[in-house]
């Protein structure tokens, strides 16, 4: 997360794995678990229903991140209306 992020979003151990953990009950990620030496790793991935339930939120998301749009700049709101 980290790296994919250019270090803005540090997510700890602490809340990473309560919220796989969650994903992974509710479906929405699957895991599969690697013995390497005595150590096991696990990696996750999002399943057919995590891309559905991801593609719902980033909606949710767009919707929301509009209406704030509108509330902190609502004169461009109606220019653009304008040039419809």
């Amino acid at each position: 997360m980290k790296e994919l992020t250019d270090d803005k979003i540090l997510i700890k151990e602490g809340s990473l794995y309560p919220a796989l953990h969650k994903l992974l009950r509710d479906g929405l990620v699957e895991v599969e678990t690697v013995n390497i030496g005595k150590r096991v790793r696990k990696y996750y991935a999002i399943t057919k229903q995590g891309h559905a339930k991801k593609q719902l939120q980033f909606d949710e998301l767009k919707e929301f991140m509009q209406t704030i749009q509108q509330l902190v700049f609502p004169q461009s709101q109606q220019l653009s209306a304008y040039a419809k």
